[in-house]
């Protein structure tokens, strides 16, 4: 397994078990009860999952449309595995997903829908059955957060990335996810503009240490 930063499966929960445990009894003082407050809300803001970039989809979760609607653009579907509290999905979004980069890859080769691995709406997966997200999650067996699993045009797991990835770790990964007709209209573009007298660093292809797909 790669050396990533995640947050295992349980973390959640226990913080969930820790918050409600908290209790504010009338024979404390009121010094005592204003902290104790205080402290009910730190643990409610920071279980509170980060806000995702506007590109990531609003989506039905009935993947075997955003597959096909998808591939009909050339793009590939990721399901980004999250859960609330998760300090490396914060970090996630607040570093790598806000990269001009990663960004501007994103939104031309995919198509980003995010998924809580302890939650219960309704998903449809690529082969016509329908779960919760967390069924779905254990399925996939996704042990840390964040997770991403790209999809390929038939529903089949193309590339999988377990824990926070950092933005040139992750360009990587997205280059390695991109179907190969994206692939090959990003190069013959790169070399259209190497032929006008840009660079050819641009055009190369994705780097040896990107992520291999798995099944």
């Amino acid at each position: 397994m790669p050396n990533t930063e995640s947050s295992i499966r349980p973390r959640g929960r226990r913080a969930v078990v820790a918050a409600s445990s908290v209790r504010i009894g009338a024979h404390y003082t009121g010094g005592m009860r204003r902290l104790g407050f205080a402290l009910l809300l730190l643990i409610s803001l920071s279980g509170k999952t980060e806000e995702l970039p506007a590109w990531f989809a609003q989506s039905l979760l009935m993947l075997p449309e955003e597959i096909a609607d998808a591939a009909r653009e050339n793009k590939r579907v990721m399901l980004y595995f999250e859960q609330d509290g998760c300090p490396y999905c914060k970090r996630m979004v607040e570093l790598t997903f806000r990269d001009a980069r990663v960004s501007g890859r994103m939104q031309q080769r995919f198509v980003p829908i995010a998924l809580n691995i302890w939650g219960d709406r309704e998903v449809t997966t690529p082969d016509g059955k329908t779960m919760s997200e967390k069924q779905l999650a254990a399925q996939l067996k996704v042990q840390f957060t964040p997770t991403l699993v790209f999809l390929d045009e038939k529903g089949g797991v193309a590339v999988r990335v377990n824990g926070y990835y950092p933005p040139e770790r992750f360009l990587a990964a997205l280059d390695a996810a991109a179907s190969p007709a994206r692939a090959r209209s990003t190069r013959r573009q790169c070399r259209a503009r190497a032929s006008r007298g840009r660079s050819l660093l641009r055009c190369s292809s994705p780097p040896r240490n990107a992520p291999a797909a798995t099944s």
